[in-house]
Parts: C-alpha cells; structure tokens; sequence
C-alpha cells in the first residue's frame, strides 16, 4: 500500500471553511487494481471531509498542493470520506493504476474550535493491490467506486448518520 497525505499541513485557529487539494503521481511502477481505499484523518478536530480524485490530463503536474473549492477541472471522483464512513473494498476486481497517474486529494477543513497550532497529515490510503494478470488485462477498469454521501446531503455537527451513493466516472 501506499498513502496520499497531506504533510503536517499549517492550519490556522481562523479557518473555517478551507478546501485544499494535494497532488501526487501514482507511486507504482507497474499497472495494478486498488482493491481497497482508507481515509487516513490525522487532526479531527478540523477535518470536515477528504475526497480522492483522478487527474486524466495531469493539471496539476508541478503543483504539489493548492488552494481548491469543487472538483479541479478534468478530476474524475474517486472515493470520499466523512465522519461515519468506512473503508471501502471492491468485492472483486478494482481501480486500474498506472505508473504516471496523477492523483488528487482534497481535504475540507474547519476549525471552528480554534484550535492552535494544528498540523495536519491526513489523506488516503489506496492498498490491497492486486497485479494485473493476462486475462486482467483486458477487462475493464472499475465503472464505480462508493461515495461517503450523497450529493445534495447535510449532516449535523457530530452526527453519526451516513450517506452512500454511487458515481460512475466518464469512459
């Protein structure tokens, strides 16, 4: 496995309301299917939401992270976390990853506690690889992945309710 992280991200007593998106090559040196992504949250104190996305046309090459609000243009949704969510797994199969895919992590934060000096390392971690054998090779990629909730959904501060919805990414 690996992880995508943010790295000891400065987060200041004021912010309330931030999206910052951090921006990473595939660490792979062959294709593989991700059978499993985790959220990694470090601070919960002010970590509202953590979103991965894919980077087809690799826009964000040179920016290793950057102040974002939505999906940066061309990302495709990968998988979302919020309070509540678990792991998800693929039953079978998974996300084809190839070396020089570009990924995006985005992270909501709030930090309407004021709490100093935070530092935040959290993001997610994509693992159960499985290699890509011959016959693999020509079945398609996975057509979706589990979202944390569905668009358009609200929850109340500490609350334990959760959401799942289903997002087919563009062929």
């Amino acid at each position: 496995s690996f992880a995508l992280t943010a790295q000891r991200f400065p987060i200041a007593p004021d912010v309330s309301d931030l999206y910052q998106c951090f921006a990473f090559d595939a660490p792979v040196t062959e294709a593989r299917f991700v059978r499993r992504f985790e959220a990694i949250v470090d601070q919960r104190r002010v970590v509202h939401h953590i979103v991965l996305l894919r980077d087809p046309d690799r826009s964000t090459a040179g920016m290793p992270q950057f102040r974002c609000s939505g999906m940066p243009a061309s990302s495709q949704y990968l998988y979302a976390w919020a309070p509540g969510q678990d792991a998800f797994e693929f039953p079978e199969g998974g996300l084809r990853v190839t070396p020089g895919q570009r990924f995006i992590v985005q992270v909501h934060y709030n930090n309407g506690s004021r709490v100093p000096d935070v530092a935040d390392s959290s993001g997610v971690r994509p693992s159960r690889f499985a290699a890509l054998t011959t016959s693999s090779q020509n079945q398609p990629a996975a057509r979706s992945v589990r979202a944390s909730a569905a668009r358009g959904s609200n929850f109340a501060p500490r609350s334990t309710d959760s959401k799942t919805a289903c997002a087919a990414p563009p062929a």
